[in-house]
């Protein structure tokens, strides 16, 4: 089905849109100008968001391609939109990172009613909807019904969950920036860093692999996207999805470190390893030259804690030679009149 878009209507006018409870039988192509009030809109995140005729209301992401000067956005239409018979209100949404670049009017399509059949199975099957991206969006992870029960207690990847974010920001390339995944439960923060999996022209996808320590407590987890580079941090709005209880009760530890456990102990290692230098500058700074036996200037080298010789001989006047320490080794450098330097 493909249906025009101008001006902000949807031209559908109620249109049918299958049977209840049907899942993915209908496809709908949404088809719109590329630029609209001097906005290129193929450079924000597509979604549709509903109510169904029952009231229930949610967000499903929207695959976009480009023809010539036009948009087309489409919309495989899954059982959470066709689970309650009767008008089903769609709205379209082009959004950045932070702001809304457009959205359309209110529309209606129309859900027949079906014949349920009573299968006796008190949970639905898991669906292919479950696939949906979670998309960031007006500063939001605007997360699909299907991860609002996202896992059960210790699972151990038993699902990826992709995320979907705009790829320029403010003039920004995030694809080159870090993107970590916040998250919090009842057992305490752990951060993940998504590494993302699909770059195009405008769109970055990353994947979530679900296990512990995300997955080690039942209940509520909050989840805050970060993105972080050289002089630049953003954060999204918190959102939460739940983790449901498992008869075993006791949450799994992971065995390997946590992503902050991590970047932790590498920084005592680097915070270590640079006061053992800034030592060996200090000690470098305050020995100076001195003659040693062969005649020669000999220079303090903080690796052997001795002083080495330059093979220059003392004739050189050091008032015309620079001295210098070098940061990273905490070396005496000197630099003799003719340019020719020698470090120890």
């Amino acid at each position: 089905m493909r249906i025009e878009v101008h001006d902000r209507k949807i031209r559908c006018d109620g249109q049918p849109l299958g049977l209840q409870h049907d899942n993915k039988v209908e496809t709908v192509a949404f088809v719109l100008p590329q630029t609209m009030g001097g906005t290129d809109l193929s450079q924000g995140v597509a979604y549709l968001t509903f109510c169904r005729a029952d009231g229930k209301k949610g967000v499903v992401p929207l695959d976009k391609a480009l023809e010539g000067d036009r948009m087309v956005l489409s919309w495989q239409v899954g059982r959470q939109m066709t689970e309650a018979p009767g008008l089903l209100q769609v709205q379209l949404k082009i959004s950045g990172l932070e702001d809304v670049l457009w959205h359309s009017e209110i529309a209606g399509f129309a859900v027949g009613k079906s014949i349920s059949e009573d299968s006796g199975q008190s949970i639905l099957p898991l669906e292919p909807e479950a696939c949906l991206p979670i998309t960031v969006a007006e500063r939001r992870l605007q997360i699909p019904s299907a991860y609002r029960r996202i896992a059960a207690q210790n699972d151990q990847n038993s699902q990826q969950v992709p995320l979907r974010l705009p790829r320029y920001f403010s003039g920004r390339d995030l694809s080159e920036y870090d993107i970590f995944l916040k998250t919090v439960s009842s057992g305490g923060r752990d951060d993940v860093a998504l590494i993302p999996t699909r770059v195009d022209a405008t769109q970055i996808e990353c994947l979530w692999t679900l296990g512990p320590p995300q997955t080690s407590y039942a209940g509520s987890l909050s989840l805050q996207l970060r993105i972080t580079g050289e002089g630049f941090r953003w954060e999204s709005e918190a959102a939460s999805v739940e983790i449901i209880p498992s008869l075993d009760g006791e949450p799994a530890v992971p065995g390997t470190p946590s992503y902050l456990d991590g970047m932790l102990e590498k920084t005592q290692q680097a915070a270590g390893e640079a006061k053992r230098w800034a030592a060996a500058s200090a000690t470098a700074a305050q020995k100076g030259p001195v003659i040693g036996e062969d005649g020669c200037w000999h220079l303090w080298d903080a690796q052997t804690a001795s002083y080495q010789s330059t093979g220059r001989r003392a004739e050189a006047d050091l008032r015309l030679c620079t001295f210098s320490i070098k940061e990273e080794t905490g070396e005496l450098q000197i630099e003799f009149p003719e340019g020719k330097g020698r470090t120890e």
